[in-house]
């Protein structure tokens, strides 16, 4: 007598975090992701010296596999500094980050890359934007660079604020997690 076992084996995707970069103050926490079926294509908030408020700006991925409508994310943070946002290139999405911080997060430096629409992953990253300000402080360090794995994609941004963004961490996950 022949006995067939039949085992499913779900894999659970785990997201990828960076490790916190930034001090330990604030009051409050904060968690920007664009959520299922999009991706993180820049960031927008507040800045001066260092980040005063922190947003990202998502793009929804359509039936398709293509790039849709932009929606943001915040911003979190203070009222001080410029606004500010800086942008991926029509087509493109955030691959990987480094992050300038202190006591406070200065700035984040983020790497675009292409997004093929039939294999629904990122190419390597082409070029790289800036947003808010560098380490000009004693005590501040840039950190990085964070890259998501292959087959992941940017989704978020998470930490605490008060005044001034105090920290962050870089995540990312599946497409449409």
């Amino acid at each position: 007598m022949m006995v067939m076992i039949f085992v499913s084996a779900v894999a659970a995707a785990s997201e990828y975090r960076s490790p916190k970069v930034g001090g330990g103050g604030g009051n409050r926490n904060y968690n920007l992701d664009c959520g299922a079926n999009a991706l993180m294509v820049g960031i927008n908030g507040k800045s001066g010296s260092w980040l005063n408020a922190i947003g990202i700006v998502c793009r929804k991925i359509n039936a398709r596999g293509g790039l849709g409508d932009t929606f943001t994310r915040g911003p979190r943070g203070g009222s001080g500094g410029k606004a500010k946002e800086s942008l991926c290139r029509p087509g493109e999405a955030v691959r990987k980050v480094q992050i300038a911080a202190g006591t406070y997060v200065h700035g984040i430096t983020f790497h675009c890359a292409k997004w093929n629409p039939n294999t629904k992953r990122l190419d390597k990253p082409l070029r790289y934007n800036h947003f808010g300000a560098g380490c000009f402080t004693f005590g501040c360090s840039s950190q990085g660079p964070f890259t998501c794995p292959n087959g992941k994609v940017a989704k978020a941004f998470r930490g605490r604020y008060g005044s001034y963004v105090d920290n962050t961490r870089y995540v990312c996950d599946d497409w449409n997690k």
